[in-house]
């Protein structure tokens, strides 16, 4: 059995915060973003752990030298075509402070494809107009941990079919340039017949017309023409909320036609402990707030706008789907035999996200698990190794570690721990 601590990468994409991870770690802020904390395997950007002797071990290298550190179901989840070992998921926490690319990942079969067409290219694993990193999919499942808010999913019909005509009698009416007339035609298609086809036809007018140099500007000086006369317009406050996040989206990305992106994807709003599952093809986007986050070992993104990386909305129109409904917002299960325990679940069968909020023994079966402290600091034990977990660090707790005992450093048994493993393993 043997837990080790771990020394996680930090990730300063510009879309981060300076204060939002240094809040969790309780450590003084510093002046660049800091957007993502990486646990896990994956090559890209892999943790360390550290051992008994003091020394930082390469978390890859430790499990290459110690085979029964992910177990046997563990080890054939790992990256597909990948002969070193890896963990079957990639554990997160986001601090995002303005709004993220509005992307989608792919399943298996174009992950694979992808990844493959790619290396066929010769395009290096680390440039920036890679898309596929990997062979693998990226099912994830995001908590969390402060208020948070992102764009989700196509909005349902009778929602769409309100907005874009509306829309388009702005573009016809009242805007003052001259209105695209393909997307226009789109609109008309998909308020005569709603359904998969027409509004695809729609979705990826939006795409075309903001990837032509020549009619973007007019796209997105038209889309904020619309946004403002909405905001203008006198609606209820629970409408005109998406607007508001358009005109951030519209400031923080100029001349960016996914700003508009709130104008036709679910708006979610999260408490503290709840989430969202998202399989492969939805597109979303995260605007504000901190959350943790779980996925299947993957760094697969391909994107389609507000973001300085790589855009490739053909791909993107290609992987995407486009079925239209309300985002359902994911609340844990709470076995009765175990209080204090609280299990996301999801189809993924890489992962598992699990919140424990009282301290004492929990059992791990098989697999290695991720122990994340979100709260004050506390002290984990597990046979005769014991070691203190301070605030927004974690432990990395092998197959055959068994059980873990949680102990709070002062009075009172509250803790906060978020636990990353395979689907069943904790109890």
């Amino acid at each position: 059995m043997a837990l080790y601590r771990m020394i996680n990468p930090v990730q300063p994409y510009a879309w981060g915060s300076t204060t939002k991870l240094a809040e969790i770690q309780r450590r003084a802020p510093g002046n660049t973003p800091q957007a993502e904390l990486w646990m896990g395997s994956h090559p890209v950007a892999p943790s360390a752990l550290l051992m008994g002797n003091g020394r930082e071990r390469p978390l890859p290298e430790h499990l290459a030298l110690h085979e029964g550190a992910l177990g046997p179901r563990a080890a054939l989840l790992g990256l597909p075509g990948d002969s070193a070992p890896d963990l079957p998921f990639l554990f997160k926490i986001l601090a995002v402070e303005r709004g993220l690319s509005i992307q989608v990942h792919p399943d298996r079969g174009q992950a694979a494809a992808g990844f493959e067409r790619e290396e066929a290219a010769r395009i290096p694993r680390t440039a920036p107009v890679r898309s596929y990193r990997d062979r693998n999919h990226k099912p994830e499942l995001l908590c969390a941990i402060t208020e948070f808010s992102g764009l989700c999913g196509f909005r349902p019909d009778r929602e769409l079919v309100e907005e874009m005509r509306t829309f388009r009698e702005f573009l016809r009416v009242q805007c003052a340039l001259d209105p695209p007339a393909a997307l226009i035609s789109a609109i008309g298609r998909y308020l005569k017949r709603t359904g998969e086809e027409t509004w695809r036809a729609v979705f990826l007018e939006l795409l075309r017309t903001g990837e032509n140099p020549d009619s973007r500007a007019g796209l997105v000086e038209q889309g904020a023409a619309y946004v403002a006369a909405r905001l203008e317009g006198g609606l209820p406050e629970a409408s005109i909320e998406r607007y508001r996040r358009a005109t951030t989206l519209l400031e923080q990305y100029p001349g960016d036609p996914g700003a508009l992106a709130p104008l036709y994807l679910n708006l979610v709003h999260l408490r503290p402990g709840e989430a969202l599952f998202l399989g492969p093809g939805i597109l979303h986007a995260y605007l504000s707030g901190a959350a943790v986050e779980i996925m299947a070992g993957s760094d697969n993104v391909v994107r389609a706008g507000c973001t300085v990386k790589h855009v490739d909305g053909e791909e993107l129109a290609r992987i995407v789907r486009f079925e239209r409904s309300r985002q359902e917002v994911l609340k844990p299960v709470m076995p009765g035999d175990r209080p204090g325990l609280r299990v996301y679940r999801s189809p993924a069968e890489e992962f598992e996200l699990l919140h424990i909020s009282r301290a004492g023994r929990f059992l791990k079966g098989e697999g290695p698990a991720i122990i994340l402290n979100l709260g004050d600091p506390v002290d984990c034990s597990s046979g005769d190794r014991s070691l203190e977990l301070p605030p927004g660090e974690s432990l990395f707790a092998d197959h055959e570690t068994t059980f873990c005992d949680v102990h709070t450093q002062g009075q009172g048994t509250e803790v906060s721990l978020y636990v990353a493993a395979l689907p069943g393993a904790i109890r």
